[in-house]
């Protein structure tokens, strides 16, 4: 029987420093969903009355997550709010939202599935509330944004799967897939924060 993706869970987020490397992961609690959708730019060359060249390439990746809460102090590092000196999170005109990592596990029916979207921007889009009647109706959070390729390879998101490792990989895969969490895993196979 193939294999299915039936949960989410583990939700983490590093912030991508000025250096170019990223601060420890923060986890987030509440993940309710998360959905990507690849961008590509459609390149067709014609010569002689036919097409001769055809290229698909991913430009960007629209992500949208949902989560049951946010903390203001979350939802001010991903949006640039300020917290003030009482607590208080105020939002302004010219907030600029910080680049982060963002991590997550998919479950799946035998062994977990993790990714890490390199360079995201995340903006809150939508939350509401509304009066408590004969019954109680859960309300979410939702964050919309890009990833975008990193600047220095072009390169996206990582993934591991634990169902699928290949040959020969069985102890540096399983050393990496533990500390998937603990920082981001770069596409030459250390961590930032280096561990």
């Amino acid at each position: 029987m193939a294999n299915r993706v039936v949960g989410l869970k583990n939700i983490h987020i590093a912030k991508l420093k000025a250096d170019g490397k990223y601060e420890a992961p923060i986890k987030l609690v509440g993940a309710k969903s998360v959905k990507t959708t690849n961008e590509n730019n459609e390149i067709a060359f014609y010569s002689d009355d036919i097409m001769d060249y055809y290229g698909n390439a991913l430009t960007a990746m629209s992500i949208e997550v949902e989560m049951a809460y946010l903390t203001p102090e979350i939802e001010a590092l991903l949006c640039g709010k300020e917290i003030t000196s009482n607590g208080a999170m105020v939002t302004g005109a010219s907030d600029a939202q910080a680049t982060v990592a963002f991590m997550y596990e998919m479950s799946t029916l035998d062994k977990p599935v993790r990714r890490c979207l390199y360079e995201v921007i995340l903006t809150k889009s939508e939350s509401e509330a509304t009066t408590k009647t004969d019954s109680v109706e859960e309300k979410t959070i939702k964050l919309t944004g890009k990833a975008k390729p990193r600047s220095v390879d072009g390169k996206f998101d990582i993934v591991m799967d634990a169902n699928h490792i290949p040959d020969g990989t069985d102890e540096q895969f399983n050393q990496a897939f533990d500390k998937f969490f603990t920082g981001v895993l770069l596409p030459d196979g250390t961590f930032s924060p280096a561990q």
